[in-house]
């Protein structure tokens, strides 16, 4: 419609111009003078009409701006057949369709998935806009060329307008209903990326749809409303949320209960305290929110609530007769008989709401407790001492950063204590040679949040770790220390050596790559060898980038990743102007795809270059466990058994072969060669090994593009059919 109506609206406005101003030099300063006049009104209406409009009135206000001007302009012309008239049509035309019209527009398609938007949008606002266009040109062709339509009647148009523009109109209702039940799907879908979203309450819209979607019979759709509303002013929704709290479901009622936590206003005491006196399955998480707003006084008879068979709501009533005098005593005595007579759960549940209390546990009750092999009693008492934190806890918190269970609330626990203290005892722990990789790993995720000069020597100081996993969590952090405080000229200079050691270790890659492509069986090695070499380029661009803490590295490095031709000069160009010159000089040929790294990997390397065999029992022996079993199997397949006598048997894990990455007949060709003992005869009931698995799902599309490494994860799970 619009489309159609601007060409018949246009040439009106040219034609009753025409007459108006004979002249040429008049026609052309008029319409000089007009765009200037059109031009300034559109950038007042984008910048500041628009936005007020669509926040004060919401989206129909301005699906219906353009029509309804159009509609009166046109109306208008008809009746007065002026210039004036034709003016303010083609004027409302012009400003309101490049400014609200089509702010609108795009509004339209946001609630849309992506390949639903990026399928639609050219087609409609290209091909069919273009079709439409031509079509109302070739009206006005046929009308002027046949003579039905005289200059002296060109206003006569304007019936084709009105008609056209009243359907607009009418259908910007339906249009503004699509664009909400949109909504609704986008929110059942999970398909809008609320991040990067604000959410204006004025908008009707906005408050209407969450409404809809608190008042659903969907379940996780009314759960999935209240985590939206969590950033948002709750008043135009109160009556809802405090309806659903009344009559929805447990699960609803807890999400609205932590909603709502301390907004007395929206969730009152009294519907606390009703809620309590249910003695349902919300009643505990009320009490501990009674605890919080200081309203258990309110809580009638609640001796009653340790006969109930709910350990649950048990529990949070002695929290609350804790710290009423007349009866503390009697719940400190069934509290300390389940801390220390109570089965693992049982004191679970308690240390749950013990924590919204001040009670004191034993120092080595906590102890027992952080030394479980229960996760969740784990948590619990992490949360306990995240209360009160003691430095006797210390240690055993930073040894339980390696369960990746618990290491979160680990983490949690430690950001409460002096962040001193903290900080010294993670930097001594993460150099320590006992310490366990995962360890290491949970201690770099984390230590970037204490403001120390020691972590970044520490961590520079641990890069010659052969794992590339490890080099890539210590850049990552080194990214986050140089952004926060910044480093050292010396820690600079201490990263460029690691960054040379890196770059000519990707050279060896090149150049190992390059003496296996013509040897068969080599595909998983290959395939390992490309993975290890992106990391690389990974790590030597962040490493090469740390003196400029602004630099959007992980934009260029998705450049490289993608290939991106047009954007990965962008790369070029940073390494150029970044880098050393001697840096430069090796990183370059690595990432730039018009230069062959292997021309120049004998001269860099010079005496560092290792031999084939050589590079075979370096990943053999490394810890990295996928390289050595690949490695092995590529020796065994390939007749490599004087690399295979040569391999310190010593320095592999003593179970490797009890594993089912290798088949029963590599097994046993290695146990019998090399005197292995810890090699059982006992066939598996396997039909394919764990690497033939992995070779066959490389096979196949879907997963031809995933590391070997991560695809034998899925092939360690994958049965055979």
């Amino acid at each position: 419609c619009s489309a159609f109506i601007s060409r018949l609206v246009d040439y009106q406005f040219k034609v009753m111009a025409s007459n108006v101003f004979p002249s040429q030099n008049d026609l052309v300063s008029f319409f000089g003078t007009y765009y200037m006049v059109t031009g300034a009104a559109t950038l007042l209406m984008q910048s500041v009409i628009t936005s007020f409009v669509l926040t004060r009135f919401g989206i129909l206000a301005g699906l219906i701006f353009l029509p309804l001007s159009l509609v009166f302009g046109s109306m208008a012309f008809l009746i007065f057949a002026s210039f004036a008239t034709v003016f303010i049509l083609k004027f409302s035309d012009q400003v309101f369709k490049f400014s609200m019209n089509n702010a609108v527009k795009e509004i339209l398609w946001l609630p849309l998935s992506s390949l639903k938007r990026n399928r639609s949008k050219p087609f409609i606002d290209g091909t069919i806009k273009s079709f439409v266009e031509g079509i109302a040109g070739a009206a006005i062709f046929l009308l002027v060329y046949f003579n039905f339509l005289p200059d002296s009647k060109v206003y006569l148009l304007s019936l084709i307008v009105l008609l056209f523009t009243l359907y607009w109109f009418w259908n910007s209702f339906r249009l503004k209903d699509g664009y909400l039940s949109e909504i609704v799907r986008s929110i059942e879908n999970r398909q809008l990326n609320f991040d990067d979203l604000t959410f204006d309450i004025n908008d009707s819209s906005t408050i209407n749809t969450l409404k809809l979607s608190l008042e659903d019979k969907d379940e996780f759709k009314k759960l999935f409303a209240i985590d939206l509303l969590r950033t948002l002013p709750l008043s135009p929704w109160k009556e809802t949320i405090q309806n659903q709290f009344l009559s929805a479901s447990d699960k609803v009622k807890r999400g609205i209960l932590d909603l709502c936590w301390l907004q007395r206003e929206i969730i009152t005491n009294d519907m606390i305290i009703n809620q309590i006196h249910l003695k349902d399955e919300i009643s505990p998480h009320a009490i501990s929110c009674a605890i919080n707003r200081n309203i258990t006084k309110n809580i009638k008879d609640i001796d009653s609530f340790l006969i109930e068979s709910n350990d649950h709501l048990k529990f949070s009533a002695l929290v609350v007769m804790i710290n009423d005098p007349d009866r503390s005593k009697k719940a400190i005595e069934i509290i300390n008989q389940t801390l220390i007579d109570g089965d693992e759960k049982e004191i679970t549940k308690l240390l749950h709401f013990l924590k919204h209390s001040d009670y004191d546990i034993s120092e080595h009750l906590i102890l027992k407790y952080l030394k479980s092999k229960n996760s969740e009693l784990i948590t619990q008492t992490l949360g306990m001492i995240s209360q009160k934190p003691r430095e006797e806890y210390l240690l055993q918190i930073i040894q339980l950063l390696e369960n990746k269970n618990v290491s979160k609330s680990a983490e949690k626990a430690l950001l409460g204590y002096d962040k001193k203290i903290v900080c010294e005892k993670l930097l001594k722990y993460f150099s320590s040679s006992k310490s366990t990789y995962e360890t290491k790993i949970s201690i770099l995720g984390l230590i970037h949040q204490f403001e120390n000069r020691e972590i970044a020597k520490t961590i520079i100081s641990s890069m010659d770790n052969p794992d590339l996993k490890f080099l890539d969590e210590c850049t990552n952090t080194l990214i986050k220390v140089s952004k926060s405080y910044g480093l050292s000229d010396d820690e600079l200079g201490q990263i460029k050596g690691v960054l040379r050691k890196l770059s000519k270790r990707a050279y060896q890659l090149h150049l190992f790559k390059s003496q296996l492509i013509s040897i068969q069986n080599n595909i998983l090695l290959i395939d390992h060898i490309g993975y290890d070499l992106t990391i690389l380029k990974h790590i030597i661009l962040k490493l090469g980038t740390l003196e400029d803490p602004t630099v959007p590295i992980e934009s260029y490095i998705r450049y490289i990743d993608n290939r991106d031709a047009d954007l990965l000069p962008l790369v070029l160009e940073l390494v150029d102007t970044t880098f050393s010159n001697q840096s430069k000089s090796l990183v370059l040929p690595l990432i730039d795809p018009e230069m062959n790294p292997l021309s120049i990997a004998s001269t860099i390397l010079e005496k560092e270059k290792m031999s084939k065999e050589e590079m075979l029992k370096f990943w053999v022996e490394n810890p990295h466990y996928w390289k050595t079993v690949i490695a092995i199997q590529f020796l065994i397949n390939s007749g490599g058994d004087d690399v295979l006598r040569d391999i310190d048997w010593n320095k592999l894990p003593k179970s490797f072969l009890a594993d089912k990455y290798f088949t029963d007949k590599e097994k046993e060709y290695i146990s019998t060669m090399y005197m292995l003992n810890n090699f059982s005869n006992k066939e598996s009931d396997n039909m394919f090994s764990v690497l033939e698995k992995t070779l066959l799902l490389k096979s196949v599309n879907l997963f031809k593009n995933i590391p070997g490494d991560i695809l034998s994860k899925i092939a360690q799970i994958a049965e055979e059919v």
